[in-house]
């Protein structure tokens, strides 16, 4: 337990060294960053930590753990093989086929970084192929792919996200409730506002090529772009979710 930084660490075996300071936990590993708002709880196989000292701050944790890696809280669940969490700069770095959720968002990476400030998703930041995905019905999704992303978050909520390069999106369009058409496009750079965890509007910038079909006149199931997938059966949607295979 770590009061200062309101952290829990628990699981069924346990390694402490005091010098260097250090420690690994295995066996239905928990990691708890305990907050009046939202506390996140992070599971994996192996949970280890070293205190280390550079020349930007003395004596901070690197964080690391190790496969299976399942991350929940109210605001933002994740999966991912492996990550790491600095505590020197608050950001935790997901690797290997790494998936977040916001709200009604997936997105997916080769690699993830969320920057925290106050113990709360401050920005987030998706490296090379980055594809973000919400579901409008059965057959239908929202579909923004680009080479890089950063999301902006207020208050732990996503409020928008910045795709830059190689730019394509698939957005339906809505008239209340009924779907109105589909916007096809293709450009440099796109800026998606959210609220209230949905994709409200699309900003497509440098040379848009695009087109909007009638709903009747395209195939649902056919429009997906080239990277694709919906793991919504993967999501951690409730604290013990993160102990799930």
């Amino acid at each position: 337990t770590d009061t200062t930084n309101n952290i829990i660490v628990q699981g069924d075996y346990a390694w402490y060294y005091e010098s260097p300071e250090r420690f690994m936990v295995t066996k239905r590993a928990v990691f708890i960053q305990v907050s009046e708002k939202d506390s996140l709880f992070l599971h994996a196989d192996t949970i280890s930590a070293v205190t280390r000292s550079d020349s930007v701050m003395k004596d901070y944790r690197l964080m690391r753990a190790y496969h299976g890696c399942r991350i929940y809280s109210k605001d933002l669940q994740a999966k991912c093989d492996s990550l790491s969490y600095s505590f020197r700069d608050s950001v935790i770095r997901l690797y290997t086929m790494p998936v977040l959720w916001s709200e009604e968002n997936q997105l997916v990476s080769d690699s993830i970084a969320i920057f925290t400030r106050n113990r709360q998703a401050d920005r987030l930041e998706l490296y090379t192929s980055a594809f973000v995905t919400s579901q409008v019905d059965e057959t239908r999704f929202n579909q923004v792919k680009g080479r890089s992303l950063t999301g902006y978050f207020r208050d732990n909520e996503l409020y928008k996200i910045n795709v830059e390069g190689n730019g394509e999106t698939i957005y339906w369009l809505l008239d209340g409730e009924e779907v109105a058409g589909v916007n096809q496009a293709k450009c440099a750079r796109i800026e998606i506002l959210v609220e209230d965890g949905k994709i409200v509007e699309i900003f497509e910038y440098q040379n848009p090529e695009g087109v909007i079909d009638p709903p009747l006149e395209v195939d649902p199931v056919m429009l997906r772009l080239e990277g694709f997938t919906w793991q919504d059966q993967l999501r951690p949607k409730k604290r013990e979710d993160i102990f799930k295979k």
